[in-house]
């Protein structure tokens, strides 16, 4: 008998065989899981909403990255997939994605919300093009980091902090000292750090 897990996930795929007639809406609207709602777009003000249009980029198994305007279809497609000839879909889209972030972020300041397996994807060697990249993490109140494993239904305040540095433009981890969402995540100063190239950012809850 298959698992509720097992039919939910062949539920979800449902979508992609009619990939090619399926209707397309602009990313940032297309996607549902709590790191989109919790930036609540169209509630951002005009310059915010810009900023969050010129500067986010979101990878995607299907696409390798899009922009919150970049219109696509219904469809469920992980990184972690496996799709015959070409394989798993991470090294696939590495390279290209590497070579396509690589103007995009020259000489600014990156804030990287990527998880898990899907950080080797932003790997310039030994020659950054980025002035400063800040991966963002998450610890609970014991200090234990937590998120790299964590499902797109989790309580994690992303979306809420991608909000955050839009409506303030943050470029720094001190800009995000007034941060504090919802659920009572905030950022852990005395641990985040940069060496004036790569560094962490480091939240916590209360």
């Amino acid at each position: 008998m298959r698992s509720v897990a097992h039919a939910a996930a062949i539920e979800r795929l449902q979508p992609n065989r009619n990939l090619l007639d399926s209707a397309t809406m602009p990313a940032i609207d297309r996607y549902q899981s709590t790191l989109f709602t919790g930036i609540e777009y169209q509630a951002l003000d005009a310059d915010a909403r810009s900023r969050l249009d010129q500067q986010l980029l979101i990878v995607s198994g299907l696409w390798g990255a899009v922009r919150p305007l970049d219109h696509v279809p219904d469809y469920f497609l992980p990184l972690t997939t496996k799709v015959p000839p070409i394989g798993p879909l991470r090294p696939f889209w590495q390279d290209d994605i590497r070579a396509a972030l690589a103007p995009t972020v020259t000489n600014r300041v990156v804030w990287d919300f990527l998880r898990g397996g899907n950080q080797s994807m932003w790997n310039h060697g030994a020659i950054p093009v980025h002035r400063l990249h800040l991966s963002v993490r998450f610890r609970d109140r014991h200090r234990k980091e937590i998120g790299q494993r964590v499902s797109d239904t989790s309580p994690l305040p992303r979306g809420e902090l991608i909000r955050f540095i839009s409506e303030y433009s943050a470029s720094s981890i001190k800009d995000l000292k007034d941060f504090e969402s919802r659920d009572g995540w905030h950022l852990d100063a005395k641990s985040s750090f940069h060496d004036g190239n790569r560094g962490v950012v480091f939240l916590t809850s209360l």
